[in-house]
């Protein structure tokens, strides 16, 4: 998905591995790098739900996508 230019959701997490701020350059995979909106302790409660559970548990305020394509960099 994220190659096809779309957002990387809850859903497309698999694992987390690290601590790290929302906002900091995280490596995604062996191919691409994101700035992450949310950080690896929000992640933890959040892997691979749906997104209308990501909004129930922080809300309507916060936005829907861990990374949009414009938070990822392809390293290849």
């Amino acid at each position: 998905a994220l190659r096809r230019h779309k957002s990387l959701l809850a859903s497309g997490i698999l694992r987390i591995e690290g601590v790290f701020e929302a906002g900091e350059v995280v490596q995604i995979n062996d191919e691409a790098k994101a700035v992450p909106a949310y950080n690896s302790r929000e992640l933890e409660q959040i892997i691979g739900k749906h997104t209308s559970e990501v909004n129930r548990i922080f809300g309507d305020e916060r936005r829907e996508e861990i990374a949009r394509p414009e938070d990822i960099v392809f390293l290849q």
